[in-house]
């Protein structure tokens, strides 16, 4: 997705201020720019420093996912399901999930 890569990419080339370990600061700012972006979080209930279905769909799709919506949408479901039970991701989660080493 071209769109996530222009909005990631300003944040990715930022200095990173010093004390803070580079990948966390990335992590953060790449999350910060979904949230930014994305726009919808608000609209489907979610908390201003959360990320939705469609934010998360957006970055999923950036790192590989090609699913259908009916799919994303069960994904998404685990994926909150795994965090806080919520129907959001906080950045705490987003860090695991972006550090997780697993199948995908």
């Amino acid at each position: 997705d071209a769109s996530i890569a222009a909005v990631v990419a300003p944040a990715a080339a930022a200095p990173v201020p010093a004390g803070l370990p580079v990948r966390a600061e990335l992590v953060r700012r790449v999350f910060d720019a979904l949230a930014r972006h994305g726009g919808t979080a608000a609209a489907e209930g979610c908390a201003p420093s959360t990320l939705g279905e469609v934010e998360m769909r957006r970055f999923a799709v950036f790192t590989g996912f090609d699913g259908s919506a009916e799919e994303w949408a069960e994904e998404f479901r685990l994926i909150c399901a795994e965090g806080t039970g919520g129907s959001a991701v906080d950045l705490a989660h987003f860090r695991r999930l972006v550090d997780d080493q697993g199948d995908g």
